[in-house]
């Protein structure tokens, strides 16, 4: 007689054969870990050069060519495993040649395999001072930065920040031009051309108040 129980057979008691182990889940090679890295002064240079790429507009940050100069950095416990790459910010500053300056940026980063993912961010740059617990951005591939507006998924959860257009100029071009700095917070989803608002509120020099729960779709065209 051929009995079943607990998925398998008669047979396998009585030949002694093991059961197959459970599949174990593959999280990728571990490739390396280091327990800290101090940087000063470095440059950095990616040149994108296919001919299938969208013109520059000629303002803000050219994803297809990157030029960050007078890199500082100190970081922790850096690690890539597969292509996930994670590790401990403690401090890093940057100049691009787009003119976006970043006076200190500081948070915990796993980035790889589509998404980056970035937890007690905080950043300083000349126009603006964020505190964001949580900050992730989802995409297909690399290229989708170069068109960032539409490609990249954001989501952020802000605590009370002060966020200069001109800031936010660099890495949506559709922006520059806007003379308007606020002090917000709240949560914020989706790519910058179809931003999503959760309890967000939001306060300008002038004086006004907005309490915002809603979607807004598309930039204004300040070039126009």
């Amino acid at each position: 007689n051929l009995a079943v129980r607990n998925k398998s057979v008669n047979l396998t008691r009585i030949f002694r054969i093991p059961r197959p182990e459970a599949p174990k889940p593959d999280y990728g090679l571990h490739v390396f870990t280091i327990n800290r890295v101090n940087i000063h002064n470095m440059s950095f240079r990616m040149k994108n050069v296919s001919d299938s790429l969208p013109p520059y507009s000629g303002t803000g940050i050219d994803w297809s060519d990157l030029e960050v100069n007078s890199i500082n950095l100190n970081a922790r416990h850096l690690s890539l495993t597969g292509k996930v790459m994670s590790g401990i910010l403690d401090f890093m500053s940057f100049e691009e040649k787009s003119g976006y300056v970043c006076n200190a940026v500081s948070g915990f980063a796993r980035v790889g395999n589509g998404k980056a993912e970035i937890r007690r961010l905080r950043l300083s740059d000349p126009w603006s001072e964020l505190d964001i617990p949580e900050y992730t951005m989802t995409y297909s591939w690399g290229r989708d930065f170069e068109d960032f507006i539409n490609k990249v998924s954001m989501y952020a959860e802000i605590s009370p920040s002060t966020v200069d257009m001109k800031s936010l100029s660099y890495f949506a071009p559709g922006l520059s031009g806007v003379p308007l700095k606020t002090v917000l917070s709240g949560t914020v989803s989706g790519p910058v051309a179809d931003l999503n608002f959760m309890n967000m509120d939001i306060r300008t020099e002038t004086g006004a108040c907005l309490g915002l729960d809603g979607r807004i779709t598309g930039l204004p065209d300040i070039a126009g």
